[in-house]
């Protein structure tokens, strides 16, 4: 399925379809993101841009079950198990176009931002459903101590945040 950012961004009232329009318009003279568009051309926020951006790729990456992967050992290597906890994100599988991260829709922006500084090669990311990833994170990178709860309460936390 394929959402487009624009649309998105008329859905949750920060921009008109008319201011849609026009930017798509602009878009046709210029090579230049949607986004950047509508913050230059209408004062749209960075952070509205990036939540409906974060949308987009949600609803656009595939969906996968991190509780029934196999992960070999340098895969787990990327990122550190704290890492995996406090962004929740799980590196996958290496393909020749990347690394694979598994992440919910929820986690999604804030594991972008980590990855984007911490791994320099090439990623791209799945989603799980939000029930998946914390038992996923025990069984992957177990630390003595956190559980399914643990990340249950800190992903409630960045949602209420957000």
């Amino acid at each position: 399925m394929h959402v487009r950012l624009g649309d998105l961004l008329v859905e949750r009232g920060a921009i008109t379809a008319q201011q849609r329009d026009e930017i798509l318009t602009a878009q046709t003279r210029r090579s230049t993101p949607f986004g950047v568009l509508a913050e230059e051309m209408h004062g749209v926020s960075p952070g509205i841009i990036e939540d409906a951006w974060v949308t987009q790729y949600a609803a656009m990456a595939p969906r996968l079950d991190p509780r029934t992967c196999t992960i070999e050992t340098h895969i787990k290597g990327v990122i550190e198990r704290r890492q995996a906890w406090q962004f929740g994100v799980i590196p996958v599988a290496q393909h020749p176009e990347g690394i694979e991260l598994v992440t919910t829709a929820s986690s999604l922006g804030r594991a972008l931002r980590f990855v984007g500084w911490r791994i320099t090669m090439p990623t791209f990311f799945s989603v799980c459903d939000d029930d998946a990833l914390p038992i996923a994170l025990e069984l992957h990178y177990p630390i003595a101590g956190l559980d399914a709860h643990f990340v249950n309460s800190v992903m409630s936390r960045y949602a209420k945040a957000g």
